[in-house]
């Protein structure tokens, strides 16, 4: 496989982060050889991107990520939003109006 073809897109909680939230050595070594043979490596995550950040310290993310449950592509070189989309309001507020009902402090 030729490296600098792909862009390999992982998973956070439960895929890239061990069981103590860390990304295991063997794993940012085998993330530093891809991007060192000219791969992409990017994160697709329900996080928020500075969020994500806190556990992927000097991981190098080299191209767009796919970030908040697939709501919106962020590229971290850039620090920008490349695509988003939210919900519309009027289809948001009355759900959540119904959780904040029936479960009252959430």
């Amino acid at each position: 496989m030729d490296a600098g073809k792909t862009i390999l897109f992982s998973d956070m909680d439960g895929t890239l982060l061990n069981s103590e939230s860390q990304v295991s050595p063997r794993d940012r070594a085998a993330i530093e050889d891809y991007i060192g043979r000219g791969g992409r490596f990017a994160i697709s995550t329900g996080r928020q991107p500075q969020n994500a950040l806190l556990y992927l310290p000097n991981i190098p993310l080299n191209a767009p990520s796919v970030v908040l449950n697939g709501a919106a592509v962020y590229d971290y070189g850039t620090g920008l939003y490349s695509h988003t989309r939210f919900l519309r309001r009027e289809l948001s507020d009355p759900v959540l109006r119904r959780c904040l009902r029936e479960i009252p402090g959430l």
